[in-house]
C-alpha cells in the first residue's frame, strides 16, 4: 500500500566506543493523521517528490534501505489530530 509522507529531517550518528564502532541514522516522518504505522513495522522506499533517497550502495542493485519504526506520536492543533510523526531507525539487517 502507498502512503505519502512528509520528510522532516534526519540525523547520521557515528561513534567509536573502543573497538565497538556504531553508525546509525534516523529519520523523522510527517504522517497523515490515518496513517496505519505501528512500532512492529518496517519503512522503506523514503521519498520525496524526486527518487528514493536511501538506497544500499554495497548491495547488488541498490535495493531500498530498510528503517525500523522506533516511535510514532501524535501530531496535535488544538488538541485536534492533525497526523503523526513517527521517527524511523536504519535497521542494523538489510
Amino acid at each position: 500500500m502507498s502512503r505519502k509522507a512528509a520528510l522532516t529531517g534526519s540525523n547520521s550518528v557515528s561513534r567509536n566506543f573502543g573497538s565497538e564502532y556504531l553508525n546509525e541514522e534516523w529519520v523523522k516522518l510527517e504522517l497523515p493523521y490515518n496513517a496505519d504505522i505501528t512500532l512492529r513495522d518496517r519503512v522503506t522506499n523514503i521519498r520525496t517528490p524526486w527518487p528514493v533517497i536511501w538506497s544500499e550502495e554495497e548491495s547488488d542493485g541498490n535495493p531500498p534501505t530498510t528503517f525500523d519504526v522506533f516511535r510514532v506520536s501524535p501530531r496535535l492543533m488544538d488538541w485536534n489530530l492533525i497526523g503523526k510523526i513517527a521517527l524511523v531507525k536504519r535497521a542494523v539487517v538489510q
